[in-house]
């Protein structure tokens, strides 16, 4: 009993400190949070190029329980052949980027499928609601959400923002 009470102590006068600061690492973690690109406004207000949210299907073929089944069901909801998703799957088991840029609405029917191994990730996209006219002079931004030219490229460090952290408390 007397080697128990000691033990007891030892953890909880002793160590008190190692434990509390593991307790914290458990319950803390720090996030980033990725800055939102502006948007580009003429001198009236009105919106230039905005960013739209959009979708990344991706594929991890060997978590998939049924790939012939899930490269059906990827074809049908994004209008790709089927066959070839198959033999894609087959050239990269590990990780395959199925489409980018997939609307919305598409986007939530591939998650009603429910199909294991598929994953969806948010992105944007720059939209330019003058249309391609006024890209010549806006510019454009790159798939990472860069600009590469005209007044995308000009004001890029404006409109990029900085990244931040946010920090995310668990409890019990």
């Amino acid at each position: 009993l007397v080697v128990i009470w000691l033990r007891i102590l030892w953890i909880q006068v002793v160590q008190h400190g190692h434990y509390s600061s593991r307790a914290d690492l458990l319950q803390e973690q720090r996030v980033l949070l990725r800055p939102v690109r502006g948007n580009l406004l003429d001198r009236r207000g009105r919106v230039l190029a905005r960013d739209v949210v959009t979708y990344s299907v991706s594929a991890a073929p060997k978590e998939m329980s049924d790939p012939r089944a899930a490269a059906r069901g990827l074809g049908s909801v994004l209008s790709l052949d089927p066959q070839r998703l198959q033999r894609s799957f087959a050239q990269r088991p590990r990780f395959l980027w199925v489409a980018r840029r997939v609307p919305p609405a598409v986007a939530q029917k591939l998650a009603d499928l429910h199909t294991r191994g598929v994953f969806l990730a948010p992105e944007t996209r720059r939209v330019y609601p003058l249309g391609a006219a006024a890209e010549e002079i806006i510019g454009q931004t790159n798939l990472d959400n860069l600009g590469v030219e005209g007044l995308e490229l000009q004001m890029d460090p404006v409109l990029r923002g900085q990244p931040g952290w946010a920090t995310l408390f668990r409890d019990g």
